[in-house]
């Protein structure tokens, strides 16, 4: 009954938490949260009811919160998958900035959420066992090292210096350096449309990275 109440209250506050950024919350078997604009899609994450189970969906919510308030949801990437992937990686910075302005308390439920994702390994350094194709590597080393830098969130420094690296051994010190300079600006763009030009400005270096 104990494990029973305390999903429920789980389910309560994150729907609490979704009325407070102005959208609703529901919850379903899906792999990870999504957002329609209108509707947040939260994983059932509540199988054990715990405190860490609370604090990760705080940081889900307000994520895909911010996604409904600030994003525009459309495709510019024209069927590149790279471009999609890179639009999203500064998407994600440029809202999750812009909600920690309005909302106090925001950057700190979205870094407990990193933290959580680390823990779980849902976020993780490079495993040595593992083939990863070159677009993989320059999106992964750009997420953690965009999030450690620009959101502050530190608990993903080490795996950040761990991508980059390897991102380096791929395509060259120069080459990421170019890359993570143009990536910066992610931190001080100010629409969808902005992040989607950004995106093909990187696919532009002077280098494949498919």
């Amino acid at each position: 009954m104990l494990k029973q109440n305390r999903k429920e209250a789980l389910r309560l506050v994150a729907t609490m938490l979704g009325r407070r950024f102005g959208v609703q919350v529901v919850f379903g078997n899906i792999k990870t949260a999504a957002t329609t604009g209108k509707v947040i899609y939260l994983p059932n994450l509540a199988t054990t009811g715990s405190e860490e189970d609370m604090i990760l969906l705080y940081g889900l919510v307000a994520h895909e919160a911010a996604h409904c308030r600030f994003t525009e949801f459309k495709d510019s990437s024209k069927g590149n998958v790279l471009v999609r992937a890179l639009d999203n990686v500064f998407e994600d910075i440029r809202i999750e900035l812009a909600l920690a302005r309005i909302f106090p308390g925001a950057a700190r439920m979205l870094f407990d959420a990193a933290s959580g994702l680390a823990v779980r390994g849902i976020l993780e350094a490079p495993q040595q066992d593992e083939e990863y194709q070159p677009a993989d590597i320059l999106c992964r080393a750009l997420v953690m090292g965009l999030r450690s830098r620009h959101l502050r969130q530190h608990c993903l420094d080490e795996m950040a210096g761990q991508w980059r690296t390897l991102a380096e051994e791929v395509f060259g010190t120069d080459l990421v350096e170019d890359v993570f300079a143009l990536a910066d600006r992610s931190a001080a763009i100010t629409s969808t449309d902005e992040a989607s030009s950004l995106a093909w400005e990187v696919l532009r270096a002077p280098r494949d990275f498919c």
